[in-house]
């Protein structure tokens, strides 16, 4: 039987052959039941019970590492039970599988990196040195690469002599990399910043109100750099170049039209206007 065929039946029942939840729900349609449940809140409020008292009592448990029997204070204890003897063994063996977790990273973000300048047709041999500095700093300091296309990008820097200054601090925030010589702030964007143009645009003037006017920050997609890599530093001198132009023709500012980063910044200071463009 259908729902529907149910709800017609109880319709028709009379008040008296309601079942007891049937009449409660046909007690909530009316204004009198409302007003009481409004004016006793704590009709169905769960009763308060006292916080249990917890008895801490000597109790055996295995330690993770040796299954040797140990004595703690608590029957139930919320954190893994370790003897003496392992408890500090344990300890250097996770720091160990971190340090071999993060290496194995660099070294299979690195060989990423180098397989696609490959599959680019890049003359490989040019990029041997730079391949050989990106990999000793990024297993020196793990935390200066984020991805195999930041890997690509100062390989192809370097190739082309120019300065790179990694993960730069700037103000509050962190630029990928910073090109002093160019004043320019590079960075490699994934496909999640479209998601987040906006704050991404806050960030880029924050930023350059600390560097200075001659500065730019100059965002490039990742699958550009997974297409051709070789053309990434006449890309960003361009972008540079054409970005001042339109600054020095807009009173310094860059206006809504320029890309979709700028327009949705703009609509959101001015509120969505429809004219502009």
């Amino acid at each position: 039987m259908s729902c529907e065929i149910k709800w017609k039946e109880t319709a028709v029942k009379k008040k008296s052959e309601l079942t007891r939840g049937e009449q409660i729900q046909a007690n909530l349609r009316s204004e009198e039941y409302r007003k009481f449940l409004f004016n006793n809140p704590d009709l169905f409020a769960r009763p308060v019970r006292e916080p249990q008292r917890i008895e801490f009592r000597e109790t055996k448990h295995l330690c993770w590492h040796c299954n040797d029997e140990v004595v703690v204070a608590t029957s139930r204890p919320r954190l893994r039970v370790y003897c003496d003897e392992c408890k500090e063994g344990s300890e250097k063996e996770k720091q160990e599988t971190l340090k071999k977790y993060v290496e194995l990273k660099i070294r299979v973000m690195y060989e990423r990196a180098l397989k696609t300048l490959e599959k680019q047709g890049s003359i490989m041999a040019w990029y041997k040195e730079p391949a050989e500095a990106v990999l000793e700093k990024a297993l020196a300091e793990p935390e200066k690469f984020s991805s195999s296309q930041e890997m690509i990008a100062v390989m192809e820097l370097l190739r082309n002599e120019v300065k790179v200054v990694l993960q730069k601090r700037v103000g509050n925030y962190v630029i990928d990399m910073v090109l002093p010589d160019l004043f320019i702030g590079l960075e490699i964007d994934g496909y999640m910043h479209q998601y987040k143009r906006v704050h991404d645009n806050k960030r880029d003037v924050a930023i350059r109100a600390v560097l200075g006017e001659k500065w730019e920050i100059i965002r490039i997609p990742t699958h550009y750099v997974d297409e051709n890599a070789g053309r990434l530093l006449r890309a960003a001198n361009s972008i540079y170049k054409y970005k001042q132009k339109i600054r020095g023709e807009n009173g310094g500012l860059i206006p809504a039209w320029f890309s979709t980063r700028e327009h949705e910044h703009y609509k959101e200071l001015f509120g969505k206007l429809k004219n502009i463009k």
